[in-house]
């Protein structure tokens, strides 16, 4: 199985394709080569054992022949029956052309005999075969004999010498039936070795034959059994798991299992749904991280408000304070006014005492002393105000100080919150990177 692990689909597909046809080329080769032989079989028995067999079977055919054309000679040789010379001497002749055409007849059978003998199959075959030829030349050899004989027979006729002929033909009757047994015998051993041979190749057929179908059965059987593995576990199995995989990913489970078990196509998919996790993990992680950001933007918020508040507070009283301040030094300068005009008044009646102390010194002793003490009082009430006026810029001068650090503290909490703001906007910058 590792060794299909590190093939992609469209191997796998083709290994099964392949394993396929070489079961098919394995049963057309097995088949082709039973069938050959086969072939080769049958051509032998119908170039060489036929043809043998007819060759011979039409030898047997002509000695049968020649034997009625002899027996034809001596009964028109017989003097006893009329003698028919002309008849006698037709029928001579064409025993004779007869025992040349047994002669091409045997002589044919040796040619194919030695010629099945150089393509026997077998050395079984080689050796019958070797044994037909001797038997061939062995019944040529007689048939020669035999002839000859007939011709010393036709010439003792042809002399008239009829008593001697009769008496040599028992021996040639003899020899002729030796001979068509013989030949007869041959030709059924022929007939035999041929029945063998057909036997044979039909047992060859049907060995091809079952031999055939037991390779086709195995071959789809085992074809079959492998393709069904390879696709089961190669390919079906792996992408069920893959979109098993994709689906819980999909509904935002992270903890699924994503196992990349082979180099295939379905592996590439397994490899891409593990960085789709990784990167989901991350994304949960970023967004995790941003709730917390805007949790701890929110608090600084609510405790950058609380010290506005607390600011606009501080403020409030501060000027306040200065308002009541303002109202004193109000006050003390309404107050001095009052004085000062009191001042003058008194002052337009000294001047009024004076021209009255010429004509009474005790009043004027009296008015002066009164003017001295009014001059005291206005001395004292313009000290007075002077403290009053000094405390009222001090205290202006100590309400500005303050506006002037508030101001100042609220242009820096202007610029807290404004590189705060920056800070956000950066972050849900990078926060976007991230996801993206």
């Amino acid at each position: 199985m590792s060794v299909l692990r590190k093939l992609s689909i469209t191997q796998k597909m083709m290994g099964v394709i392949i394993l396929c046809l070489s079961f098919t080329v394995a049963v057309a080769i097995v088949g082709g080569s039973q069938m050959s032989r086969v072939g080769k079989e049958i051509e032998t028995i119908a170039h060489q054992d036929i043809p043998l067999t007819e060759s011979i079977s039409a030898a047997t055919v002509h000695q049968l022949e020649q034997a009625v054309l002899l027996e034809r000679v001596l009964r028109l040789a017989d003097v006893t029956t009329g003698r028919d010379v002309a008849a006698l001497r037709e029928t001579e002749a064409k025993w004779r052309e007869l025992g040349k055409v047994i002669e091409a007849d045997l002589a044919n059978s040796e040619s194919i005999a030695a010629e099945a003998i150089d393509l026997a199959a077998s050395e079984d075959d080689r050796a019958a075969l070797q044994n037909v030829l001797s038997e061939l030349k062995a019944i040529e050899s007689e048939h020669h004999e035999y002839a000859e004989h007939v011709e010393a027979i036709f010439a003792l006729i042809d002399a008239g010498r009829m008593a001697e002929a009769n008496e040599r033909v028992p021996g040639i009757e003899a020899e002729e039936a030796q001979l068509d047994k013989h030949v007869t015998g041959l030709l059924k051993e022929i007939q035999g070795f041929t029945a063998a041979a057909v036997a044979t190749a039909e047992v060859h057929e049907k060995s091809g034959l079952r031999a055939m179908i037991i390779l086709s059965v195995a071959s789809v059987v085992v074809g079959f059994g492998l393709a069904w593995s390879i696709l089961r576990f190669g390919v079906a199995r792996p992408l069920a798991q893959a979109v098993a995989a994709l689906n819980r990913l999909k509904d935002g489970d992270t903890t699924v299992d994503v196992q990349v078990r082979s180099e295939d196509e379905i592996g590439q998919v397994s490899r891409a749904l593990l960085v789709f996790k990784q990167n989901a993990i991350e994304k949960n992680r970023l967004e995790a991280e941003r709730e917390k950001e805007n949790q701890a933007r929110q608090q600084r918020a609510e405790r950058i408000e609380e010290r506005t508040r607390a600011f606009d507070s501080t403020v409030s009283t501060a000027l306040d304070s200065v308002g009541d301040a303002s109202l004193k030094m109000q006050s003390s300068a309404e107050t001095m006014s009052s004085v000062a005009e009191e001042t003058n008044v008194q002052s337009a009646a000294v001047a009024t005492a004076a021209e009255q102390a010429s004509a009474n010194v005790q009043t004027v002793a009296t008015a002066a002393e009164e003017l001295s003490n009014s001059i005291t009082e206005i001395s004292r009430q313009v000290a007075q105000a002077s403290e009053i006026s000094a405390t009222a810029v001090g205290e202006a001068s100590r309400a500005s100080d303050m506006v002037n650090g508030l101001d100042q503290a609220a242009q820096q909490i202007g610029d807290v919150v404004e590189l705060i703001t920056d800070i956000a906007e950066k972050t849900n910058l990078l926060a976007l990177n991230a996801t993206i």
